[in-house]
């Protein structure tokens, strides 16, 4: 189900709903207005040809994926080498990572370094590879977001000993394919 694409742009606003970006192909499972293409982001492949993309946004989606190894593949086989991937997702465990019953997968400040090589002998059997260029916690995004330093001055220790008296509502990444 989809529409012509109106945008020649290599950026896709994955799951965008009614967040949309000029200069992206906005995408969406539903007919919002302004979505120019439709589709499932659990269904596999992805309308789009190999090595296509420049870029992902994907916003307070990828909590509902029934794989995120899957959906880790699907990113890396439609974008280009060195592609952005940015992502927002709810930093677990914190109630807002636990709350929502759709919720399939959990994240942590570390769950996309499995994606980066470090020279393990399991790495020539795992294609998607990619480079962590930015993560950083997200405190608060409302009233409370001039925290938002706080968490990211030394992640580490935040993590392990301040993470469950103060929990971080969401964690962003960026990263760059690397083939």
């Amino acid at each position: 189900m989809e529409k012509e694409r109106k945008v020649k742009s290599k950026k896709l606003n994955l799951a965008c709903e009614r967040d949309i970006k000029k200069g992206y192909i906005n995408s969406d499972l539903y007919n919002f207005e302004g979505v120019d293409i439709y589709f499932d982001f659990n269904n596999f492949p992805y309308p789009f040809k190999d090595n296509e993309l420049d870029e992902i946004r994907a916003m307070r989606i990828l909590e509902y994926s029934e794989s995120i190894v899957k959906v880790m593949e699907e990113f890396y086989r439609i974008c280009k080498n060195k592609a952005i991937i940015k992502i927002n997702v709810p930093a677990s465990p914190s109630p807002n990572s636990f709350q929502d019953p759709r919720f399939k997968v959990h994240f942590t400040y570390n769950t996309f370094t499995y994606f980066e090589r470090k020279g393990g002998t399991d790495d020539k059997a795992f294609k998607p590879h990619f480079k962590i260029l930015k993560r950083e916690y997200i405190f608060s995004e409302s009233k409370l977001k001039f925290l938002n330093f706080l968490p990211n001055i030394f992640p580490k220790f935040y993590t392990r000993f301040l993470f469950m008296i103060f929990p971080s509502d969401r964690l962003y990444f960026e990263l760059e394919v690397k083939k």
